[in-house]
């Protein structure tokens, strides 16, 4: 791509150099048969009236010599004047023709035709001329620079458009590392903690029963720690692995109902608190790769139940129904619901909450979003008015598919 950009930057270059040449040579070209023509003209103008002074004076010494003698020695020492000019008038006059009797010579000496070439080829230089100034800007290299001017304005634009883009998303993502870094600090400190309280019991044992109890709590709770970092990096390796398109999902025959039931069993320790509704239909069959929709599930609901899981009233409802062609889970909860402000950010691993009794970092709803929507489904996220808490709705085709499907009940 970056070969390709240097190429066309080269051709570029190279046709706007070529147009400046051209744009030279033309103006030059145009100066220079300019300047021969007037310089023809002039010299052509001069000899011209130069052979008809001879041949007046030629004709008059034919006439009469004296004469003709006499108005070369007038000719060597008089100068043009406006009383020369007056008298000629009069003699013209006096010799029996009008004022205009000059131009009636020159139409007869073929004059008016040597005028009238030499003012049509000046007129020809001045449309020439006039025409080449009009052109200037619209298929030479000054134009060529217009476009490219253009260009850059709007590449500009774009450039500033991704530049804070840019920052943003570098924004987020610094806030991504810190929350990474706090979620992992946070059971790594409670494991330290819990490591240097079982070393000091068993250095200062002086009740040896006592101590091995606290000991197995201390290690119970540091291996819970250790397992929620471990299911935390997991989660990040498989949302990379998915985006990179390393995992190839397979497409077996899997009962939809069943895959629910694993994952409530998977993802809540209080099932009493999860209510299922499976509909009128039972054992829906549909294409899929068993193992990532169980996760894709697990971390959904486990997200509603943790919500809900300290009050004695809360409690998570799934609902599913289907129709011909898909299915729909609905996973809801009666907690407090998705702020507005947030619901746009749901399946953006960057937003999330997280605090040191949540050990999530907005990571879990993402990585179900990308299984789900590489199954061909959907899913979106809102606040459920027959429950009163947050809401998942999720549709997955019960045929191999290779796009998605509206699903209208």
């Amino acid at each position: 791509m970056e070969n390709s950009k240097q190429i066309q930057s080269g051709t570029s270059r190279q046709n706007i150099d070529k147009q400046i040449r051209n744009y030279r040579r033309n103006q030059t070209l145009f100066v220079i048969v300019s300047v021969v023509i007037n310089a023809l003209i002039i010299a052509f103008l001069t000899i011209y009236y130069s052979i008809r002074q001879r041949a007046l004076v030629g004709a008059l010494y034919l006439y009469d010599k004296d004469s003709a003698v006499n108005m070369i020695d007038r000719m060597m020492h008089m100068n043009i004047s406006m009383n020369t000019y007056n008298s000629g008038t009069t003699a013209m006059v006096e010799a029996g023709y009008t004022k205009n009797g000059y131009a009636y010579l020159s139409r007869i000496n073929g004059e008016n035709v040597m005028y009238i070439v030499i003012s049509l080829i000046m007129a020809g230089l001045f449309i020439c001329g006039i025409i080449h100034c009009y052109r200037i800007g619209k298929d030479d290299c000054l134009g060529g620079l217009k476009t490219y001017a253009k260009e850059n304005e709007l590449l500009k634009g774009k450039f500033v458009k991704e530049h804070e883009y840019n920052i943003c998303q570098y924004k987020k993502m610094q806030e991504f590392v810190e929350n990474i870094a706090h979620q992992i600090k946070t059971p790594l400190s409670v494991m330290t903690m819990k490591l240097e309280m079982l070393q000091d019991m068993l250095v200062s044992d002086t009740e040896g029963s006592s101590t091995i109890a606290n000991a197995s709590t201390i290690i119970t709770e540091c291996t819970k720690s250790a397992f929620k970092i471990k299911v935390f990096i997991k989660k990040l390796l498989d949302i990379s692995r998915i985006e990179s398109g390393k995992v190839v999902l397979a497409s077996d025959k899997v009962i939809i109902d069943y895959i629910v039931e694993e994952s409530v069993e998977s993802a809540v320790v209080d099932k009493s608190k999860v209510i299922v509704d499976y509909g009128d239909a039972i054992k829906r069959d549909m294409y899929a790769d068993e193992g990532w929709l169980v996760e894709a599930f697990v971390n959904i609901i486990s997200n509603s139940y943790e919500y809900i899981c300290d009050r004695e009233d809360g409690r998570v409802y799934i609902d599913i129904s289907s129709n011909n062609e898909v299915c729909m889970i609905k996973i809801a909860d009666n907690g407090d619901g998705i702020d507005k402000e947030h619901l746009a950010y749901i399946f953006d691993r960057f937003e999330g909450k997280s605090s040191q009794d949540e050990f999530h970092a907005g990571i879990g709803l993402n990585l179900s979003k990308l299984i789900i929507e590489a199954h061909h489904g959907s899913i979106k996220a809102g606040n459920s008015d027959k429950y009163g808490g947050a809401e998942f709705r999720i549709i997955l085709p019960l045929y191999k598919l290779k796009g998605k499907i509206e699903y209208n009940k």
